[in-house]
């Protein structure tokens, strides 16, 4: 089973989503995420919640940002499908850089500023003239990397870094060397855990080193052109052994890099068995990400830990979608009408 593009739009429909929800999740009931490292007061809170009717609710909030590891990793592999040819004569890192980078700038700007007007002018929200810009240039993830706002735009900068490194140096490494930089990611990213203050985590977290365990996996799997093909009850048993061993690994601070690449297993294994309907939200997924945090400013008021989140949940997810469809619908005719005759 080689993964086609249908697939793995279907697997980004469904990390979105999980970005989407878990996040707006984390807001209202005030979860605090084990993302890349062990808080034993979120950890203790999150098993005690497994008991209770919220339970669904709280292992979403809690487990939401493995998502972001399932889109570092496609992107790796899908850059490396479009542009790992070393010998090809007509790729130009500059311009791939640049064509990418204004991609993504067309892509963010326009929430980023609705974000901040409708914040500062409607809920009182403060945001610094050089927070607008760096956030603005890619740059806020490394010069503040602690407050990272407005919204969750700072994951596009990261996205730019990666592309930088793949232009210049990762974009020629081989099977050898990718599996040794995985496993330095891995490696790396468990001695910040182990030794690192929360300061160093939370820079690493917010640019490419933190995630490029994922990053590499994706390209050593494009790199190799792997086939894979069980059968319908091996992959049932896979997947659930990899999503147990995932939940596992998630909350033990030795095993936490290791639950990554759990997770891809757990959520990649069984795509063809599920609609592909969720294919069409793939597609979507950077205007979803895009326009996820203004949608769930706006629905703010309305958006409370009582019996009508259950109801509220479903809804935001239906405008998030909506609000992402138009916007990317919108980007495309600027696209075309912007494209050489």
């Amino acid at each position: 089973m080689e993964i086609s593009r249908t697939y793995s739009s279907c697997v980004k429909g469904w990390a979105i989503m999980m970005i989407a929800l878990g996040n707006m999740l984390c807001h209202v009931i005030g979860i605090h995420t084990g993302e890349m490292q062990v808080n034993t007061v979120a950890y203790a809170d999150f098993w005690r919640q497994m008991l209770t009717p919220s339970a669904p609710l709280y292992f979403i909030g809690y487990l939401h940002w493995y998502g972001v590891v399932a889109f570092i990793f496609f992107s790796g592999y899908g850059l490396t499908r479009k542009y790992g040819d070393i010998h090809a004569a007509e790729f130009t890192p500059l311009r791939f850089i640049v064509r990418h980078a204004v991609k993504i700038w067309l892509l963010m700007i326009p929430l980023m500023l609705l974000y901040f007007v409708v914040d500062h002018f409607t809920f009182g929200g403060n945001y610094t003239v050089s927070e607008l810009v760096l956030q603005s240039l890619f740059l806020i993830n490394i010069f503040d990397y602690a407050k990272v706002t407005p919204g969750s735009f700072w994951f596009f900068g990261m996205l730019v870094q990666f592309y930088v490194l793949f232009a210049l140096v990762l974009r020629r490494l081989g099977v050898r060397a990718l599996a040794a930089l995985a496993i330095a990611g891995g490696a790396l990213w468990w001695g910040a855990i182990m030794f690192c203050s929360p300061a160093w985590q939370q820079l690493l977290r917010h640019n490419f080193v933190g995630w490029i365990m994922p990053f590499a996996m994706g390209m050593l799997t494009a790199r190799c052109k792997c086939t894979f093909a069980p059968r319908k009850w091996h992959t049932i048993t896979l997947c659930i052994a990899a999503f147990v061993l995932f939940v596992i690994t998630a909350n033990v601070k030795l095993l936490l890099p290791l639950s990554e690449v759990l997770f891809l297993i757990a959520i990649i294994a069984p795509m063809r068995f599920i609609s592909r309907l969720m294919a069409r939200l793939g597609r979507i997924s950077a205007s979803v990400y895009a326009c996820y945090s203004f949608v769930q400013l706006a629905l703010s008021p309305w958006l409370h830990f009582d019996l009508s989140l259950t109801y509220m949940a479903p809804l935001y997810l239906c405008v998030v979608i909506l609000v992402a469809t138009l916007h990317h619908r919108l980007l495309a005719k600027v696209r075309i009408k912007n494209s050489p005759a």
